[in-house]
C-alpha cells in the first residue's frame, strides 16, 4: 500500500505524531523570537542602554531574532503542511477500505494539489484512480517512473495498468524500460506476454 509522504509505518500514526510535535515545538520557537524581539526593544528603549551602543547593538540584534522568527515561522508552516498531507493520505487509505470510492477521490484530489511531486501521494492517486476504473491511473503511474526511473517495478505496474486500458503504446515503451537483468521475473514476462497478444504477436506471447 502506498505510504503517507513521511511515513514509516502502514497506517502513517507514528510518524504522524512525529509531525505534530514537531509543529508544536515550531511555533514555541515563533513565541520565544517574538518575546526575544520585545526584550531587545525594551532594553534598547533603557536608559542604562542609551547611547551609541543602542545604535549600534540594537539594530544587529533586531535582525538576529527577526532572522530567527522567520526560520520559525517556515519551519512551523513546512510542519503544518506535512502533517495535512499525511492526514490526507490517511484519510485516503481509510475511505477505500471502507470501500467510500467518493470519499476517496475527494481526499486523494487534495493531497495530490498539494504534492504534486511525492512519490506516495502519486501512487495512492494511482491506486483511487485504478478503483474508480479511470484512464487517470496511467498518467499517474507514468509519473512514479519519472520520479523513480530505478524502480522496475513501477515500470512493470505502468505497463500492467496501460493494458488494463488499451494504452499500448504506454504499456510497450514502459516494458523497453525494463533493464535485461531484471526481464525473467513473473510479473515482466506476464505484462509482456499480455501486450503481444492485442498487437498481433501471439507467438512471441508463448
Amino acid at each position: 500500500a502506498a505510504l503517507g509522504c513521511c511515513a514509516r509505518t502502514r497506517d502513517g500514526r507514528l510518524v504522524l505524531g512525529g509531525i505534530a510535535t514537531g509543529w508544536r515545538r515550531r511555533a514555541l520557537w515563533v513565541v520565544l523570537a517574538t518575546l526575544g524581539i520585545g526584550a531587545v526593544a525594551g532594553l534598547a528603549s533603557s536608559s542604562a542602554f542609551a547611547g551609541r551602543y543602542s545604535s549600534v547593538v540594537f539594530p544587529f540584534a533586531l535582525l538576529l531574532v527577526a532572522g530567527g522568527l522567520a526560520g520559525s515561522l517556515y519551519g512551523a508552516y513546512r510542519g503544518y503542511t506535512q502533517w495535512r498531507q499525511a492526514r490526507l493520505l490517511r484519510q485516503t487509505r481509510e475511505h477505500l477500505a471502507k470501500g467510500d470510492l467518493r470519499q476517496a477521490v475527494l481526499t486523494s484530489r487534495q493531497a495530490i494539489q498539494n504534492a504534486p511531486n511525492d512519490v506516495p501521494t502519486c501512487r495512492l492517486m494511482a491506486e483511487v484512480a485504478e478503483r474508480a476504473n479511470s484512464p487517470v491511473s496511467v498518467y499517474y503511474r507514468q509519473r512514479l517512473v519519472e520520479l523513480q526511473p530505478e524502480a522496475t517495478t513501477n515500470r512493470v505496474t505502468l505497463a500492467k495498468t496501460a493494458l488494463a486500458f488499451a494504452d499500448y503504446r504506454a504499456a510497450d515503451l514502459a516494458l523497453k524500460g525494463v533493464p535485461e537483468t531484471e526481464r525473467r521475473n513473473f510479473e515482466f514476462q506476464m505484462a509482456a506476454a499480455l501486450l503481444c497478444l492485442p498487437t498481433g504477436h501471439p507467438a512471441q506471447a508463448e
